[in-house]
């Protein structure tokens, strides 16, 4: 929303587009809307319903740019340092004041200090500075919880997502600074805010896999995020003409569990699947394929950077992969599949893309940012744009010839096709 845009015009935008939301839900009778503990978790009005969601969009956006102009600059300045904002959460996470709190109920300062063996004093200040930021809420002395605190109880991996942000990427985040000083223009896994910040020397995935607490609050923060309509796997069922492999097989690189292989195995009942990772990311995944689907869906112990042992597939899918990775270590990777390889292989990124800046509402641009921060503190790791996608498959090798680039409507992920063109290879 442009500067120029006054007060007037911005509030009669943002009163026309909420209108238009607040008449689809109610003609249609759809869960609504509220700032209480028992809200839907999904908004009603979603990118299939056209216009309607477009409203809702400029909406938020509108809204975002009056609020902008209804504060002084120092005010707003002061309003974006929010790192108190996370050090509340940390706080209150780390005592389960969330747990102590009933989500159909309210409970009092007192009982909540007494519970989580805070002293009530901290409690109050730190409550005070979350409901300010919309956690939790009081009435008459008594603390109950908003919709967005229950949402952690509601949600239990957002439990852990919580804690993943507020005790790793929290801590990690200020260290970035000290941590590019320290290893000047390092590429390297090892060498992060989050080394920095606890003093180790290991990648993040080592060092999230040593300690089990660390190692479930982080898998289930991953859970958290994949759980988001934005991440649905059949983004990549409908994304792709799988059909035209016929009795193709396909290569799940990095695919953990192999969620993704088994959707796509009861889509295309022609196409195999073979899912590589390390065994630990797998474990016991074998068993939970559906029975009919397990001579389709098969795994296999690959550590992604050594060259690529299943020759000719159809397609090597690498998805939420390479954003985990800074460019010299993708290049590793493409150039690791690229023996494997025949002429007409293709490969398939479907990963968090970077669109240019201003093209995205405000709130989402946060949200992308956010991510792309936390890429930079974790792993020296970054979200890309398309053209640094494609830099990295032309510095891995000249016979890639990207075919198209794809963000579907509604999908966090951007979907990059590339094809291998060996003109030197023997029919």
């Amino acid at each position: 929303m442009s500067g120029t845009h006054n007060l007037r015009e911005l509030a009669r935008q943002i009163a026309k587009d909420v209108t238009a939301v607040d008449d689809f839900i109610v003609s249609n009778k759809l869960p609504y809307p509220s700032s209480t503990a028992d809200t839907p978790l999904l908004f009603p009005v979603d990118p299939s319903h056209g216009d309607v969601y477009k409203a809702r969009i400029d909406a938020i956006q509108a809204l975002d740019s009056l609020r902008g102009l209804l504060l002084s600059p120092p005010e707003r300045a002061m309003l974006q340092m929010q790192y108190m904002e996370t050090a509340a959460l940390q706080a209150l996470r780390r005592f389960d004041v969330f747990k102590a709190v009933p989500i159909d109920g309210h409970a009092s300062y007192s009982q909540i200090a007494e519970q989580c063996s805070i002293p009530e004093d901290r409690l109050r200040r730190f409550l005070r500075y979350a409901m300010a930021c919309g956690f939790f809420d009081e009435r008459d002395g008594l603390v109950s919880h908003s919709a967005s605190s229950a949402v952690f109880l509601r949600i239990p991996l957002w439990y852990d997502m919580l804690g993943m942000v507020t005790e790793l990427a929290f801590p990690a985040m200020p260290n970035v600074v000290n941590a590019m000083q320290k290893f000047p223009g390092s590429s390297e896994p090892n060498e992060t805010g989050l080394n920095v910040a606890f003093g180790m020397d290991k990648t993040a995935f080592e060092w999230f896999a040593e300690d089990e607490a660390r190692s479930v609050l982080f898998a289930n923060a991953m859970k958290a995020t994949m759980s988001a309509p934005g991440y649905n796997a059949e983004f990549i069922v409908k994304g792709h003409d799988w059909a035209r492999y016929s009795d193709g097989l396909i290569v799940d690189v990095g695919g953990s569990n192999g969620h993704v292989s088994v959707q796509l195995a009861k889509q295309f009942a022609n196409l195999k699947f073979v899912v590589q990772d390390f065994p630990s990311a797998f474990k016991d995944a074998a068993e939970s394929v559906p029975k009919d689907l397990r001579v389709r869906v098969e795994f296999m112990a690959h550590n992604f950077f050594e060259t690529q042992p299943i020759r000719g597939a159809s397609v090597y899918l690498l998805r939420w992969i390479l954003h985990d990775w800074s460019d010299p270590y993708c290049v590793k990777i493409l150039r690791a599949l690229v023996p494997a390889l025949r002429n007409g292989s293709r490969i398939l990124i479907a990963d968090n893309t970077m669109p240019p800046r201003g093209s995205l509402p405000n709130h989402e641009e946060k949200l992308r940012s956010f991510a792309d921060l936390m890429m930079m503190a974790f792993h020296n790791s970054k979200e890309r744009s398309p053209e640094q996608f494609w830099a990295l498959f032309q510095e891995a090798d000249p016979r890639f010839k990207l075919v198209e680039f794809r963000q579907p409507e509604g999908s966090s992920l951007g979907f990059m096709e590339v094809l291998f063109e060996n003109e030197s290879e023997e029919p």
